[in-house]
């Protein structure tokens, strides 16, 4: 998570994905625990978010994330100190850890053996030592009890079965919303409240400069989404999902796109310009 999201956002999410079973099943602890830090609090749609974020990657390549997950608790502590120096380190490790056991939960019980030995990595980054965490995994178990927890089962298994993929879906919704709200302008003068690129013009620009495509073969896509999620200021788990994605010339809304980023390279080089407008061609 490279940015929090803002109310509209998690309003957004909210609204989505109110009935959601999983979404339901970590919500209220997260408003129980999220809330308590006073410099930082995960709201429960950043934890969903950022909670199918790892699902995701686990169904898309489950035998790699033995190795990613290795030190994810750590990861995510780092990632939420860059959002700010000032944080307190109690509460972001608290944030890193409601993120790490939310996961545990879902790979738990699951048919799958890979996904048991994920489940006991991951486990075994927390601090079980602390009353804390105790309390914290009892708070999220009641809740799951209390909703059904055949029922939690059944939709997790048929998630992690499914050709669906949440992350991106929210990624998307994220980068549907309109742009004034979504990013705020850091432009000046005449430019003030000119639109941002959007995560899509990012990869078509990137993939005009890489001249290799997005494939996993030639392209460090995690490298890739933390460096365009510095450009941009938004999420780095929204633009790593635009990447897997691709980008597809034959639509007609990327046409748009290449046209606007030919416009805009013109006066820096026209010869750029021209092989931006080749994409199409």
């Amino acid at each position: 998570m490279q940015y929090r999201l803002r109310r509209h956002e998690k309003e957004a999410i909210r609204r989505l994905y109110r009935d959601n079973t999983i979404y339901k099943a970590f919500a209220a602890p997260c408003k129980k625990y999220g809330a308590q830090p006073k410099d930082f609090k995960l709201s429960p749609e950043e934890l969903f978010f950022e909670l199918t974020a790892v699902l995701d990657d686990i169904k898309e390549a489950p035998e790699d994330a033995r190795f990613a997950l290795q030190e994810f608790w750590s990861e995510k502590v780092v990632d939420y100190e860059e959002l700010s120096s000032s944080l307190e380190r109690s509460s972001i490790e608290q944030a890193a850890s409601m993120v790490t056991l939310s996961v545990v939960i879902c790979l738990d019980g699951m048919e799958l053996s890979l996904y048991n030995t994920l489940g006991m990595i991951l486990a075994g980054q927390l601090r079980w030592d602390s009353p804390q965490m105790v309390e914290m995994k009892e708070s999220f178990m009641s809740n799951i009890y209390r909703l059904g927890e055949d029922d939690f089962s059944a939709a997790i298994a048929e998630y992690m079965n499914s050709d669906v993929f949440v992350s991106e879906d929210i990624a998307g919704l994220l980068e549907d919303l309109p742009q004034s709200d979504h990013a705020e302008s850091d432009t000046d003068g005449d430019d003030e409240g000119m639109p941002r690129l959007t995560n899509r013009q990012l990869m078509i620009l990137f993939d005009l400069f890489l001249n290799k495509g997005f494939s996993t073969e030639y392209c460090n896509q995690k490298a890739l989404a933390i460096l365009l999620s510095r450009v941009s200021g938004r999420s780095e788990e929204s633009i790593r999902q635009k990447i897997r994605c691709g980008v597809d010339y034959e639509i007609a809304d990327v046409h748009n796109d290449v046209k606007l980023l030919a416009q805009l390279l013109e006066p820096i080089d026209s010869s750029l310009a021209e092989k931006m407008r080749n994409l199409i061609e």
